[in-house]
């Protein structure tokens, strides 16, 4: 999975560096309207992957944190921040388990970010409660980003595709990756399954993602963020930024 996050050519699981580059950008904007000058600021990105974001805060001056369940992309993160001498700490964190919190000094926060749609990726009780918590590290006045797929975006029609790929989100090496999406309009709800099928053997192992723009559940795997999204400050009137996106 890290060797997706870091592949340039796809977003499959992080954004490429020029749309980093230019969400960064956007949200020292919104900051700059919000507090009115141009200090540096201090930012939590959380789910942050191997850093990316956290790395091009700092490149800029300012002060970054991330958090992420992830093991080895943290690795990564560290170990760039510091080849580079940014100004970047990463700590494990998982947004449904309060027994594993931040440290009690990342607080009085210019802004909070959540890129990538990881605002879909767990249910919605427990959203609300990380969100909640993490406003609670929140300077007076601070920003919570969120980056989420507008409703008008998710595809309300049956589809079926499949590819060879040399790798994907759920498996390393050469595979063939069936993919079938569903709508169901009487609960408004996405289900997507994904059929992983090792071309040497004939195995299959298959993921199935159901929800809805609230909230969502994965079984036997973790299905990737939405491919379409906007950010939005939550301080204020929805502030939108581009989006860019790859489908494998």
């Amino acid at each position: 999975m890290l060797r997706l996050h870091l592949d340039q050519s796809t977003h499959m699981a992080s954004r490429s560096l020029p749309v980093i580059r230019a969400h960064v950008g956007w949200l020292e904007d919104r900051l700059a309207e919000a507090f009115g000058d141009a200090a540096p600021r201090r930012v939590l990105d959380v789910a942050c992957g191997p850093g990316l974001y956290c790395h091009e805060l700092a490149r800029r001056g300012h002060r970054a944190w991330g958090c992420d369940v992830a093991p080895a992309a943290l690795r990564h993160a560290r170990a760039a921040a510091a080849s580079e001498g940014l100004a970047c700490g990463f700590h494990a964190a998982d947004l449904e388990d309060p027994d594993a919190p931040l440290p009690r000094d990342i607080t009085d926060l210019d802004a909070v970010t959540l890129w990538y749609g990881e605002v879909h990726a767990h249910p919605p009780g427990a959203m609300l409660a990380a969100l909640t918590a993490l406003a609670g590290r929140l300077r007076p006045g601070g920003l919570m980003i969120l980056e989420y797929q507008p409703w008008e975006l998710y595809p309300r029609e049956d589809l079926l595709e499949w590819r060879a790929c040399e790798g994907s989100p759920f498996a390393d090496g050469p595979h063939f990756w069936l993919q079938e999406y569903h709508w169901d309009e009487a609960s408004q709800s996405e289900i997507n399954v994904h059929w992983i099928v090792d071309p040497a053997t004939g195995a299959a192992s298959a993921t199935r993602r159901a929800g809805a723009p609230g909230g969502t559940r994965t079984s036997r795997g973790c299905a990737r963020p939405p491919a379409s999204s906007a950010a939005c400050s939550c301080r204020r009137s929805p502030a939108w930024t581009p989006a860019t996106s790859s489908r494998c």
